[in-house]
């Protein structure tokens, strides 16, 4: 059975310049900048050598009009490589590593903000070289484009040579002073985490010689010893406690500690986390409780990490509440979003000033307490707390009034099956990073093929997929594959971390093997696997596995066939044809080349139509890709609407035939079935030029 190998490369590079080719990539020989009226050099260059220029857009005359203007003074200080599409600014990102990007809003694939985010996954980082242009001010995609990594914002009708140049240095000088600050922290994280795995040893032997002191073991223990003693011990306990927190944090941030979300009553976390707290809070007749609706309120979350942000959070408040004061914590449906739960936890403490608000949740931040440093901590709790709640793709914010106390609200989202397949599949992704391997993702549906020995009850459904679940994590053996049942949809996903591509056929096998020996054959099973590639967000990639089930439900005899075309009503046109064409066709549709790409590794098809007129990009650039999809297999691909003199694109693009005209539907059907073996049409040679070998 085919797989949905997702990995494939998009994007187009050129390295000459040709009359017939304007996007291209101008180099020369290295210079040394002398000029004194030239701007330093920042980003990734080094002075004397050239700073290199991204620009993806996909107007002709405005990629020109950038590259004359950036050359107008000095002709040689950039290297400018260009794209006209938003994959393929992806691609060149990744390979050339540009100083900086300058980055049309409206794209063929995907827009400017789109673009911004696929980047900001593959990089690593919400701080990108890019200037967003726009033919239109736009003051909401502005600001939005800033929010997510862009450094600044131009509209195309005011750019003159300076603006864009002083814009340009601007933009790689800002990345580079932000990277440069990133990595002193990076490194302040590193250090602080090595040594606390140095000192968590040495700290426990000391702790426990102490304690057999104190505890008279080694011999008598006068008051005062035993006074010094207990401080000893305490502060033991303190450094212990800074820590764990050290390396809990770095263990969340890295991705080194991998989350277990599932479905969980949030009432259950808080009623139990507010129990444990009535002891101490008692001893300072604090009142502390839980608003409890009795209901229950199912989110999706790691049961674990959110009982420790809610004993973080409520701890927090004991320190900074008085004596006499109170802390409530409660559960809602969010206003803003009713796909979120939100939690709060309020109390009648100092408060805290507007100052101190924004740095609360950083790393070491700690304000000053009328209460003395009796009271300080390590810092870091709210630092956990809010790592935590982001990596449930949630938030957390802060209400305060100083005098009269703080709320802390995070929200989780509420529970659901497709909610909680995306987020197995991201932690997965986090866990595979942090140990330097590549993820795979594999959805398995059942298919039944004989009587269901089980009956058609979703209890037994249930019961089988739990089965199957046992026995896949049985033939896999390893401790970081994670599986999912999704009973609603008689599917279970796993997922593995792996070295390569080349392990998914293995993994699939496997997972075949264990099906066929737990149902004895009652029961057969559709199988998707593909690897989470840096240009496909885990959504792009779970949709792509379930196209393919989709088609796979179907007789794998049918033929496939995809269609690329970018005029929708001739795409379905062709495509209701080919339905009533009795040839017994499995169809699937795609508007553009990025599409083209995505549905190929989903569907892998028998056939390609391609229809060159209709499709921004270029045709040999998507058959390029297509071809890259394809994993090396013999792929068949037949042109429509190519010009009659285009008969030399044949041999470049290696086409099965091309059609030459305007698209005439019946044609396209003739060649169809010659092409899939399913008949022999007659068929008009003028029109119609067959690949030759």
């Amino acid at each position: 059975m085919p797989t949905a190998d997702l990995r494939y490369r998009v994007g187009m590079v050129h390295a000459k310049r040709s009359p017939e080719d304007p996007l291209i990539s101008e180099s020369g020989e290295g210079v040394t900048d002398t000029d004194p009226s030239s701007p330093s050099h920042g980003g990734g260059a080094k002075r004397g050598e050239k700073r290199s220029l991204l620009i993806v857009e996909d107007s002709i005359e405005d990629q020109q009009t950038y590259q004359r203007l950036m050359t107008q003074h000095r002709k040689d200080d950039f290297v400018i490589t260009m794209t006209d599409s938003g994959a393929g600014g992806l691609e060149l990102f990744q390979t050339s590593n540009p100083d900086c990007v300058l980055l049309d809003y409206i794209l063929p694939d995907f827009d400017g903000l789109e673009f911004l985010d696929r980047l900001g996954k593959i990089s690593g980082t919400d701080c990108l070289p890019v200037i967003m242009l726009t033919g239109l001010g736009n003051e909401a995609v502005a600001v939005e484009a800033m929010k997510r990594g862009a450094q600044d914002y131009l509209v195309k009708s005011t750019l003159t040579p300076h603006l864009l140049r002083l814009a340009v240095q601007n933009a790689i000088e800002k990345v580079a002073l932000r990277h440069r600050i990133r990595e002193l922290a990076q490194a302040k994280t590193d250090f602080l985490s090595t040594a606390s795995h140095e000192l968590r040893t040495p700290l426990t032997i000391i702790r426990e010689f102490v304690a057999l002191v104190r505890d008279g073991i080694t011999g008598p223990v006068t008051n005062d010893q035993a006074e010094g003693l207990d401080t000893a011990l305490k502060n033991c306990d303190r450094l212990g406690t800074l820590i764990n927190s050290i390396l809990d944090l770095q263990r969340l941030e890295s991705g080194a500690q991998r989350l277990n979300r599932g479905r969980v009553d949030i009432t259950q976390i808080l009623s139990r986390c507010v129990h444990d707290f009535l002891p101490v809070c008692r001893k300072k007749s604090q009142d502390c409780k839980f608003a409890d609706t009795g209901t229950i309120l199912n989110v999706l979350a790691d049961p674990d990490a959110i009982t420790q942000a809610v004993v973080n959070l409520i701890g927090n408040a004991h320190k900074f509440t008085p004596e006499g004061g109170r802390i409530q914590v409660s559960a809602m449906r969010s206003d803003e979003n009713p796909d979120f739960l939100k939690i709060d936890v309020a109390d009648t403490g100092e408060g805290i000033s507007p100052d101190d608000v924004d740095r609360i949740f950083e790393k070491f931040s700690q304000v000053e307490s009328g209460h003395g440093t009796g009271t300080r901590g390590t810092g870091l709790g709210l630092a956990i707390v809010r790592t935590i709640v982001t990596r449930h793709d949630g938030d957390i914010t802060l209400v305060s009034t100083p005098g009269k106390g703080s709320t802390f609200s995070f929200t989780l989202p509420i529970y659901s099956e497709a909610k909680h397949l995306v987020a197995l599949s991201r932690d997965a992704r986090w866990a595979a990073h942090a140990h330097n391997k590549e993820l795979c993702i594999t959805l398995v549906k059942l298919v039944t093929g004989g009587p269901d020995p089980l009956g058609a009850s979703a209890g037994g459904t249930i019961a089988l997929l739990a089965r199957l679940d046992q026995a896949i994590r049985h033939t896999l053996r390893k401790k970081n594959d994670v599986s999912l049942i999704l009973p609603s949809e008689a599917m279970l996903a796993i997922t593995t971390e792996m070295d390569g591509a080349s392990g998914m056929d293995p993994v699939r096998q496997r997972i075949a093997n264990a099906i066929v020996g737990e149902t004895g054959g009652a029961y057969t099973a559709q199988i998707a696997t593909g690897m989470v590639t840096p240009y496909l967000r885990v959504e792009d990639t779970l949709a792509a596995l379930r196209q393919h089930l989709v088609a796979v439900e179907t007789d794998r005899t049918q033929p496939r066939v995809l269609i690329i075309n970018g005029n929708p009503s001739l795409s379905h046109e062709l495509d209701l044809a080919l339905a009533q064409s009795n040839l017994g066709l499995i169809v699937v549709l795609a508007a553009d080349g990025y599409e083209g790409c995505l549905r190929y590794g989903s569907l892998a098809p028998d056939l390609v139509i391609l229809d060159v007129a209709s499709v921004k990009g270029s045709a040999k650039q998507i058959l390029h890709h297509l071809k890259a999809a394809s994993s090396g297999h013999e792929i068949k691909v037949l042109l429509t609407s190519v010009s009659a003199g285009e008969h030399q694109l044949m041999s470049e693009l290696g086409a099965s035939a091309v059609l030459i005209g305007p698209i005439e539907i019946p044609r396209i059907i003739e060649w169809v079935a010659r092409l899939l073996d399913l008949t022999l049409p007659t068929t008009r040679s003028n029109d119609i030029v067959p690949m030759i070998g």
